[in-house]
């Protein structure tokens, strides 16, 4: 692994590291009364919600589109173990 976030003694969050590794993007659609309030009696549920856009940084001078980085290959694994 290389580059990442460093320590933050503030936050008491421990150094981060950048994966090469294949990931997913999980986005959370939840709900919650601790971000303003839900009016509950006429929220109609289950709902719908769309996602327009979600923003993914990389490097300008290493743009990779897909799961195969030249340096880390991985679309051979991936393909032989896709369900």
């Amino acid at each position: 692994m290389q580059g990442g976030l460093a320590a933050d003694p503030l936050t008491e969050i421990g150094p981060r590291q950048i994966p090469q590794e294949p990931m997913y993007i999980i986005a959370n659609l939840g709900f919650s009364v601790n971000f303003g309030g839900i009016d509950f009696t006429n929220i109609k549920l289950p709902a719908t919600m769309r996602i327009d856009w979600i923003r993914v940084y990389q490097p300008a001078n290493a743009q990779n589109v897909g799961c195969d980085p030249p340096d880390f290959p991985t679309a051979t694994y991936i393909e032989a173990y896709v369900c």
